[in-house]
Order: structure tokens, then sequence, then C-alpha cells
């Protein structure tokens, strides 16, 4: 023990001051400086990514959030029970023949839905005029998985891109083909509506594709129906297919009855589900909803319905008259 201690002590004698000094840092090559410059630049754009895309998405909610959040307000439309009463004709065929002489009153909840959304349309108007009408799909509990203002321009792609009060966004809007006649009782037409696949918040039409995915889905929730000033127009789903956006399947108008009835037969032939009782002929009233799909950029997803029945008003709706606010 007393050996170690002496060469211990005997070693600090040749301990110098250069012994003290601090290690020489090493050489850093004007590669490796380079590389740790690109890791840094990679770090902050990732940041960057990151930060834009949640301040995107934020803006996006917060537009939609806008978007669905229109109140009714008093002094918007006339939806007195007592002056708009609204009635549904008994049975489709004989009304459009003129045989039908009386008509049969609606019920409570669908009067109470009629009422809400006159109003909202007539309030929806003061914004913009383009709008011309309101579609809403329930779920079997009577909860609306589907519930947007449908606006028609002079194109099809300024609202493709356009919110209802005119603000450009990717959201767009609810819209109705330019080409169309915005009377859902035109005769011959396929009544096409267009709304964006916002899958990111499962908004606008996404929930169209789950009558592609789910027979269930295509099953349980039979029935859209297009509100307008004039009354409200109810359509039975009976085919979902996909197809290319230049298929033609978007057609509007057509040459003859003959060519309406066609195109609406086939798709009935090409739907992925089938539903039973469905009967096409020259009068039916047919509906069209498409949205983009969740594969390629060219496929659309369309979901065609038939026009099963509608409740007409005595007249539309005024905005100097109070509302009757429904639940």
């Amino acid at each position: 023990m007393e050996n170690n201690t002496n060469n211990f002590l005997n070693s600090l004698d040749n301990f110098s001051e250069y012994d003290l000094a601090p290690a020489k840092a090493q050489n850093v090559t004007s590669s490796q400086r380079a590389a740790a410059v690109g890791r840094l630049l990679i770090v902050l754009l990732l940041a960057i990514v990151f930060v834009a895309a949640g301040m995107y998405v934020f803006i996006q909610v917060m537009e939609l959030m806008e978007y669905e959040s229109f109140e009714i307000s008093p002094g918007m439309a006339d939806t007195s029970p007592r002056n708009n009463r609204p009635y549904a004709h008994g049975n489709f065929e004989e009304m459009m023949g003129g045989t039908f002489t009386f008509d049969v009153p609606i019920s409570g909840e669908h009067e109470d839905r009629i009422m809400m959304n006159r109003a909202r349309i007539a309030n929806m108007q003061r914004i913009n005029q383009d709008v011309i009408g309101w579609i809403s799909i329930y779920d079997p509990s009577g909860q609306a998985i589907i519930d947007y203002p449908i606006v028609q321009g002079t194109c099809n792609n300024f609202y493709l891109n356009h919110t209802i009060e005119r603000r450009r966004s990717g959201l767009g809007s609810i819209f109705l083909d330019y080409r169309a006649i915005a009377d859902p009782m035109t005769p011959q037409q396929n009544f096409v509506v267009y709304g964006h696949n916002i899958s990111s918040i499962g908004r606008k039409f996404h929930r169209l594709l789950s009558y592609f995915d789910s027979q269930r889905f295509f099953n349980e929730h039979p029935t859209v129906t297009i509100y307008t000033e004039f009354g409200f127009f109810e359509y039975t789903v009976y085919s979902v297919y996909i197809a290319h956006y230049r298929s033609g399947h978007h057609q509007v108008r057509f040459s003859s009855p003959q060519d309406y009835l066609a195109f609406m037969r086939n798709k009935q032939t090409v739907s992925r589900w089938r539903r039973d009782g469905i009967t096409l002929d020259y009068s039916s009233r047919m509906l069209s909803l498409i949205t983009c799909s969740m594969g390629p950029s060219w496929e659309r997803v369309h979901v065609s319905a038939v026009m099963t029945n509608f409740v007409l008003l005595d007249r539309p709706a005024t905005p100097d008259a109070d509302v009757l606010m429904a639940n």
C-alpha cells in the first residue's frame, strides 16, 4: 500500500500545466458540417409542414362549423300552418294524370321538417340568392346524417370551391348541376346534385360512400329528401355504383322518353346492391347524388334515387312573416 502511494506521489512530479489544458476539438470536415446543416433544415421543414397542415385543418373545420351554424331567425319565412298547410298527394300516378281530386294531410313530423327547412332556405337566400333548396338524409332514429343547403350556379366549377357565402374554400358547396331546372317535378330530367367527399372530418357527401360499402347501410337509409320553398320531395335510393367521371352518368337532359327510361334502368342494372319494389317508367322523377370515391381521382360514387312521395305548399315563403321554430 505504501509503495502504491509513493508511486502516485512520484507521478505528480511529472504533471505539467499542459495536462490541465482542455482537449483539442476534433477537426470537422466540410461534408460533416453540410450534413448537420441538412439535417437541421429537414427538421425545420417538417416542423413548418406540420404547423401548416394543422392550420389548414383548423381553418377548414372552422369554415365547416360556420357553414353549418346558421340559425333560423324571426322574420325569415312564413311557416304558420294555418297559412301554409302542406298536403301530400295520395297517389303520384293519378295526380300526374289529372284524375286525383283530393289531398291527404301529412304527418306532424313531416310538417315540422317542411316548415323548418322552408325557413332555413329563406334564411340562406338572404345570404345568397343561388340557394334553391335543402337536402337531408336521416338515419333510422331520425337524426340527419346529411343536411345541407343546395345552390345552383351558372357553371359547375364555381361552387366546387366556394361556400354558400361565395368565399373561396376547398370545402365547396352542395350544388345542383347548372344544366338542370331547379324544380324537382320537371319531367324526364336527372336532378344531379354534387358534393365533396370530406373524408378527413366525415362531412359533406362523405356518407354517400357507405351506400356502396355496406348493403346494410343501403337497406337502412333508403330515403333522400329534397326541400324547396314550394314543398318537399322524397326519393327512394335504388342504385349505387362507381363510374369514371367522364362516363356520362351525370347526364341531365334526354332526347326522348325512351332514352330517359333506358338511362334509369341502366343505373339499376349496374348497381352494386338492389332494392326490391322499385318500378321505373317515363313519369319517374330521378335524383342523382355524386361525389368522389376514396380510390383513383377519376372515380365517382353515384347514388341514384327515384321520387316516391312529394308535398306541395300553397304558396312560397315570404321573408316578412314569423317563423315557427322546430326542433
